[in-house]
């Protein structure tokens, strides 16, 4: 199967192929993608006594039977949604994000140390991570390992003084949307001009405008969107695909001081 596209589809397979109590080898083909998310998975099923062993090719797995861990299991926070909030105190306010592992296998945990990059204030404590709003600076960022971090990024860019450049974009456009496509539409409608070339997006920030985005029936898009919105105030359609990764975002905002109006 082809790993080069999505590494969903390698941590589906690996999930369906280690129920099935023999031995199995997947074999991939490309060059993989956001392998920190199939390490994750092979380091889940490593708790029910699953044995996978990587190799340039693929994967092998034992076959043994997947058994309950001997204590409790507590899933860590989430990085991937903790980015939304993170990045809503870097541009507006003040947010600390709790339930946090900052030794975490998560890829998307790199959110916080670009917002150092970009000069903005961060401090972790135990498992919180605070961002308070700063002055930031524009930042080159490869996001080959960390796709869904794109598309709140791309806002924080928007914030930030100075160009920004996003390199390994061209794997967006195969996501819940053409992410690639709905970022520029968004950013254009929020004053924010972009430039593509390649497989780099470079957007000139200075600040968003009120503006009227798209969610693109897409729960990331939506939520970058609306943490646009506090800083500028604006608008976001289809707000209810939230629902698939962060059922209760809109209530998290609320909590944090952004004023919500429903409109049907």
């Amino acid at each position: 199967m082809g790993a080069d596209v999505s590494s969903q589809f390698v941590s589906g397979m690996l999930f369906s192929l280690s129920a099935l109590r023999k031995p199995c080898r997947l074999a991939t083909l490309g060059s993989a993608v956001s392998r920190g998310y199939t390490d994750m998975t092979v380091d889940v099923l490593a708790l029910f006594g699953k044995r996978i062993a990587r190799h340039d090719g693929g994967y092998d797995i034992d076959g043994s039977a997947l058994n309950p861990p001997s204590a409790t299991v507590e899933a860590e926070g989430d990085w991937s949604n903790a980015a939304f909030m993170l990045a809503a105190g870097a541009i507006a306010g003040d947010v600390t994000v709790t339930g946090l592992d900052k030794e975490s296998r998560q890829r998307d945990k790199a959110f916080a140390d670009i917002l150092v990059q970009m000069g903005c204030s961060v401090t972790m404590s135990g498992g919180a991570c605070r961002a308070i709003k700063s002055a930031l600076r524009g930042v080159s960022v490869d996001i080959t390992d960390i796709p869904d971090l794109a598309p709140v990024l791309s806002v924080v860019m928007a914030a930030a003084e100075g160009d920004s450049v996003m390199r390994g974009v061209g794997r967006l456009r195969e996501k819940e949307s053409d992410r690639l496509q709905a970022i520029v539409y968004n950013l254009n409608a929020m004053g924010v001009r972009s430039h593509l070339c390649g497989e780099e997006l470079t957007v000139h920030g200075g600040g968003i405008s009120p503006f009227s985005a798209r969610g693109f029936s897409d729960h990331r898009m939506v939520m970058s969107a609306a943490v646009a919105a506090l800083a500028a105030g604006g608008e976001v359609d289809d707000a209810e695909a939230v629902a698939k990764s962060y059922p209760d975002f809109f209530r998290d905002i609320a909590r944090i001081g952004g004023t919500l109006n429903e409109t049907v």
